[in-house]
């Protein structure tokens, strides 16, 4: 268990589970229950379905999200992979919740921090990297790793990750699937702050309190504003998403998976 027993589970979810630390202050702890909060078909829709319950939550004005044990997110493992094969309708599937995650963070009104801790990647990293201020543990690593598996990087970073590190940075990182630690993240614009692993827990509470003392028009005006640039960007995320969608049924994957021992590769 990632979150503590006072959290209560969060309506509608079966990972979120939340408790309100401050005045205005919506806490939503992320638990799987398996470990590293890992993500799986069964769980995936959640992780954007989430966003419009809090948007209509009238006691928040703000929102935490982080893990537990040392974990926000390590996304889905090799597992996730194989059923998406020859399952053109689950890849349809998984490209809606994609979509439906990045769009539903830029259009919440109330702003989103995340505490970012291990190692974060795929769902986990888009969710933690397109939050409004992404907090990272200096321990953590944030890694795109989907060219390995012959894949466009298609939930979040092929659009966003220009716009907050350059075009230069973007595809270096992107293109060779090298990680970041959290110093580097943050020295590029990736995160907003990198702070230490004893100290994050407090660093975004206190970066919610803060915010959740002024008048919530300013704030949510201010976050809907400044994302307009990624609404512009729009059409490059809904094209990066579709290219990793079919690539789930391509020859990166099979390969992938035939080296780890999993099949993949019949036509």
């Amino acid at each position: 268990m990632t979150h503590p027993e006072t959290a209560l589970p969060y309506p509608g979810s079966t990972i979120f589970f939340h408790d309100r630390p401050a005045p205005g202050v919506l806490r939503l702890w992320l638990d799987t229950g398996l470990a590293g909060n890992a993500i799986t078909h069964e769980n995936h829709r959640e992780f954007s379905t989430i966003w419009p319950a809090v948007a209509t939550d009238d006691e928040a004005r703000v929102v935490i999200v982080q893990g537990g044990d040392g974990a926000l997110c390590e996304g889905g493992d090799l597992s996730f992979l194989p059923p998406l094969l020859d399952d053109g309708t689950l890849r349809a599937t998984v490209r809606d919740d994609i979509v439906a995650l990045v769009r539903n963070i830029i259009e919440c009104p109330k702003p989103i921090i995340t505490a970012i801790e291990g190692t974060c990647t795929g769902g986990g990293l888009a969710m933690a990297l397109m939050a409004d201020i992404p907090v990272a543990a200096r321990s953590a690593v944030l890694v795109d790793a989907h060219v390995v598996a012959g894949l466009a990087c298609g939930d979040h970073a092929a659009f966003a990750w220009p716009l907050l590190m350059g075009m230069a940075k973007a595809k270096y990182h992107l293109l060779t699937a090298r990680p970041l630690t959290a110093d580097e993240a943050e020295r590029n614009g990736l995160i907003a702050r990198c702070v230490d692993d004893a100290d994050l827990h407090d660093d975004v509470l206190d970066i919610a309190t803060t915010i959740a003392r002024y008048h919530p028009d300013g704030v949510s005006l201010t976050k809907r504003s400044a994302g307009g640039w990624y609404q512009m960007a729009m059409p490059i995320f809904e094209m990066s998403a579709s290219h990793e969608a079919s690539g789930f049924a391509g020859d990166g994957v099979r390969e992938l998976l035939t080296r780890a021992g999993m099949g993949g590769t019949d036509a």
